[in-house]
């Protein structure tokens, strides 16, 4: 009932999507300031220092702690490969099920 009073209120069909796309991004702003980063990217990353806290953390959240001997055995995993876009058609089978999304998405956006 509120969407449809709303919608009734707003006549221009723009505002009315901007109204209700902004509680979408004030979440998604939260979202960002309030989350962190994951333990496995920071370590493909190579950010061992924030691995390490970011351990401490959880382990205080959960009420253990973490031995410093143990913090300091943490090894980095290598960076990971970067990548592009046309890596998907180096190999057949993501060239074809790419191609087949492809022709799907257009066949039926243009229906």
């Amino acid at each position: 009932m509120l969407l449809s009073g709303l919608a009734f209120c707003i006549h221009n069909w723009r505002i009315l999507q901007l109204v209700f796309f902004s509680p979408l991004l004030l979440l998604l702003g939260t979202y960002y300031c309030i989350l962190p980063e994951s333990v496995h990217w920071l370590m493909t990353q190579g950010r061992k220092e924030e691995v390490q806290k970011e351990v401490q953390k959880v382990a205080r959240i959960n009420g253990r702690r973490v031995p410093e001997d143990l913090l300091d055995k943490l090894e980095m995993e290598g960076t990971s490969m970067r990548g592009n876009m046309l890596d998907i058609f180096r190999t057949s089978y993501l060239r074809k099920r790419t191609l087949i999304m492809g022709f799907n998405w257009f066949v039926f956006v243009s229906y």
